[in-house]
């Protein structure tokens, strides 16, 4: 009968323990000190619905449809990146931004969607938003 040596296998449980204990400091936690903000930019605008262009005066009187200074809807998508310079995921759950023309505020678009960020990655978020003519 041969007999088991408990001298390997009790190298190799502190080797583990030894392994173990390095991995767990590796991993960044976030504190107020090692936050940073991510990073939004708007990457493009996309005509997300173009319904042609048409517009009723209150001066006409239209063969369908009431009289009154409307017209078609346009329906464009905002696609923004989302870059996180953290060593840890972020979750971001509300945005808020507000669309302007010649000085002029057309819309404000709040999503209310969590997205989460991987650490040192960008991901794309898309914000439609429909405007009257």
């Amino acid at each position: 009968m041969k007999k088991k040596s408990i001298f390997r296998p009790g190298i190799w449980a502190v080797a583990i323990a030894i392994f173990l204990a390095g991995c767990a400091g590796m991993m960044s936690r976030p504190t107020e000190k090692n936050f940073k903000d991510p990073v939004i930019t708007l990457k493009h605008v996309e005509v997300h619905k173009y319904w042609g262009w048409w517009y009723f005066s209150a001066k006409v009187n239209p063969s369908k449809g009431k009289a009154g200074n409307y017209g078609a809807p346009l329906a464009l998508a905002f696609i923004f990146k989302i870059k996180n310079p953290n060593e840890f995921a972020v979750m971001m759950e509300e945005m808020k931004f507000t669309v302007g023309f010649d000085e002029f505020d057309l819309d404000t678009v709040i999503l209310q969607e969590s997205v989460w960020v991987p650490a040192k990655k960008t991901t794309e978020l898309r914000a439609i938003s429909v405007f009257d003519g």
